[in-house]
């Protein structure tokens, strides 16, 4: 295994070790990337990791307890978990933000397992899911809510509507710039995963049956609208 330490960073590189099945995925997977200086060092981690699909896990070096999920964005999946008023008031009461209010970041460690497309991004996080059990996992099922599993007609669904979001990402970038915008804002679902983007403030808010002014106080004072949305704005 190879360390390094770029700009203050530690964090370890591995290269992937694994035997293929049948499928044509690996059977076993080291991370690719492992950061341990996570209060230090998080939001770099937000910016490394934006724009870029694949799974995820949290470790307690404590307990040795861990947490595997997937994301379309990993940079803005993981700046979810950075709001400790985002741990303490979602209403899905998550085994591993309890852990992580409970025990600080600097008890886990946060590896990225895989990088991958997002047409197989539900599949892969249910491999490692299946491979390493891991205890902070209510649900067994990749991308499920409580006591439901999602059809393939469903998650189809869900891999297209993401992939749209995607595709139409630099064309929302040049209608911000030509408005003179400092931004894209983004809203997120925190029941569904969803995520849409948006020119506007005034847009976003008319969308959400708010006013504009709402919506900007509570990315200042970084609270989730109305206890299921986080606003966000990324700079064009």
């Amino acid at each position: 295994m190879k360390f390094l330490w770029y700009k203050n960073i530690s964090l370890s590189i591995s290269k992937a070790t694994f035997s293929t099945a049948s499928n044509g995925y690996p059977n076993k997977l080291e991370p690719v990337v492992v950061y341990l200086d996570i209060e230090q060092n998080k939001y770099q981690i937000v910016r490394e990791n934006k724009n870029k699909s694949g799974i995820y896990r949290w470790t307690n070096s404590i307990s040795g307890k861990s947490y595997i999920g997937s994301s379309i964005d990993l940079g803005r999946r993981f700046s979810t978990y950075l709001s400790t008023h985002f741990l303490r008031t979602c209403k899905r009461g998550s085994i591993v933000y309890k852990a992580l209010l409970k025990y600080g970041y600097s008890n886990f460690k946060f590896e990225i397992l895989e990088y991958c497309d997002t047409t197989i991004i539900l599949e892969r996080e249910q491999y490692y899911i299946d491979t390493y059990l891991p205890e902070y996992n209510i649900l067994t099922i990749a991308g499920a809510p409580s006591g439901y599993k999602h059809t393939k007609e469903a998650i189809e669904k869900m891999i297209a509507r993401h992939l749209n979001r995607k595709n139409s990402e630099e064309s929302k970038r040049k209608m911000s710039q030509a408005k003179g915008l400092k931004g894209i804002v983004t809203v997120t679902n925190l029941e569904s995963g969803e995520i849409v983007e948006y020119c506007s403030l005034r847009e976003a808010a008319q969308k959400l049956g708010t006013h504009h002014e709402t919506l900007r106080r509570c990315i200042k004072s970084e609270k989730v609208f109305l206890e299921k949305y986080i606003i966000t704005i990324i700079s064009a």
